[in-house]
């Protein structure tokens, strides 16, 4: 497709109310001056859990005192439920089917696709990324890096032993315009945090300790009293506490930056790969559902002297963040398919946020499971439903063959108003039609257009093929 027919056919999609590009020349670079930016994605951490978004408890004092003078984005949206795809998408500005990256355990950026780090890198910044969590090992993610520490195996480097190696990467990179990635998956499963940190929330500890695998196992027959139960109450200050852990990580890397005098010349964001579920409909996890404890996270802009602080409360998405980067890194070869509009313009002596549509969009596939996708606008959230599993049979589902139905395989759609009905228990769908059938139509809009154009996942490569090529590339180096 011509760069002008691209160009037309995102314009009508905003036109339909899709968040799209806000650039359609795939050479148009900015004036502006670079910047240092650091983005700290604090895996699995859902936003009701973080003081700034209104939570009780003591979590998150770091991320609260940056959102105290930062902009925060009160309804953002993780691309997806499941945590490869959304990070595919927060490296590319894509939904998973428009980026190709819908595999819920193994995708990755689409080759094609000029990726956060290879912006950077392209437009001379030096780069860096430091993560404890494996998925991020492919190339596809680490491209455009210079400096990287990942963790090859789950659960073996810390939070604590990932920060402390971002802060030698941004010794590395302080001389010259930077990117700094850190990634860290300490409040991921199976909830384990250090004692000390586990003490500050006050729910008893039960003699046996709660578990998923066990909540998993009793799905569809758990009693109505479970979410207060010591046991539950146990599990979920556990999450708690491993979510206090990345945030004091977050709060070395915001000092790192000040004793280096780094602080006011840097862009800080901080946001999160998806949410997790605590029985709100049934379930426990990630992965299997979009609604709100799973979709909305944090997304917190910090930039003393250059960003005002407010709170944005219309719906945005993790695929505006590289947009908004483009706009004001001056960052060249903007997406014109991209799903994502910058969050920030540019001003006299600084940036302004807003969010440009007050529409998202959120999509979770699983081969033979499920097949979801979500749109907000404003208050009202629909979401459809192609193929569905209920909690009760995921264990079961998940032991059958991909290519078998799903038994609750069913096409509906779900309507909510937030405002009224912020935990999505009263679905309007069997009174409000219009309503429904105007967000109906921008996720038909959607499907129509990555019908067309959107990119084609990767085929799955076996492991020994995958290897062997690992072996090629390092030949080719000198290596071997």
């Amino acid at each position: 497709m011509t760069g002008v027919a691209r160009h037309v056919l995102w314009i009508a999609a905003l036109g339909a109310g899709l968040p799209v590009c806000r650039h359609a020349d795939d050479t148009t670079a900015t004036d502006a001056d670079p910047c240092n930016v650091v983005l700290v994605v604090l895996d699995s951490v859902r936003a009701d859990h973080v003081g700034a978004y209104g939570y009780a408890l003591p979590t998150t004092p770091h991320l609260d005192a940056i959102a105290a003078n930062g902009v925060v984005f009160e309804r953002a949206w993780a691309a997806s439920s499941s945590g490869q795809p959304s990070l595919a998408a927060l490296w590319t500005g894509r939904l998973p089917t428009n980026g190709g990256s819908t595999d819920p355990h193994a995708a990755t950026p689409h080759a094609e696709l000029v990726t956060l780090p290879r912006a950077f890198l392209g437009a001379g910044f030096r780069t860096g990324l430091a993560s404890n969590h494996t998925g991020l090992r492919d190339r596809a993610f680490t491209r455009g890096f210079e400096q990287l520490e990942l963790d090859s195996s789950p659960g073996r480097w810390s939070g604590e032993l990932v920060t402390n190696k971002a802060l030698d990467i941004l010794d590395e990179l302080r001389t010259d315009p930077f990117l700094l990635v850190v990634e860290l998956a300490d409040a991921r499963e199976p909830h384990l945090p250090p004692g000390h940190l586990r003490a500050r929330f006050r729910a008893s500890i039960p003699p046996r300790p709660l578990t998923l695998d066990d909540l998993r196992a009793q799905a569809g027959a758990l009693d109505e009293d479970v979410t207060r139960s010591p046991g539950f109450l146990d599990l979920v200050a556990r999450y708690d506490a491993e979510i206090a852990r990345v945030d004091a990580c977050l709060g070395r890397i915001v000092d790192g930056l000040r004793e280096r005098g780094l602080l006011d010349r840097t862009l800080l964001i901080v946001t999160s790969t998806h949410g997790v579920e605590w029985l709100e409909h049934g379930g426990v996890g990630s992965g299997w559902t979009l609604h709100e404890e799973v979709l909305r996270v944090p997304l917190v802009l910090h930039a003393p002297g250059r960003l005002a602080p407010a709170r944005v409360s219309r719906p945005v998405s993790l695929v505006d963040v590289l947009p908004s980067l483009r706009e004001v890194c001056g960052l060249a070869r903007s997406d014109p398919a991209s799903d994502g509009r910058s969050l920030l313009t540019r001003r006299a002596g600084g940036w302004t946020a807003a969010a440009p549509t007050g529409v998202a969009l959120a999509e979770l596939l699983r081969p033979g499971l499920c097949e979801l996708r979500a749109v907000i606008r404003e208050d009202e959230k629909l979401i459809r439903v192609q193929r569905d599993v209920a909690p009760r049979a995921r264990a079961s589902a998940l032991a059958r063959s991909a290519d078998e139905d799903s038994p609750d395989a069913e096409g509906r759609h779900e309507l909510y108003d937030l405002a009224s009905d912020p935990g999505e228990r009263l679905d309007l769908g069997s009174t409000a039609f219009d309503r429904m059938a105007e967000l109906a139509r921008l996720l038909d809009d959607y499907e129509r257009l990555v019908r067309l154009h959107g990119l084609a996942a990767p085929r799955a490569v076996p492991a020994t093929e995958r290897e062997n090529a690992q072996l090629d590339e390092l030949r080719s180096l000198g290596y071997l």
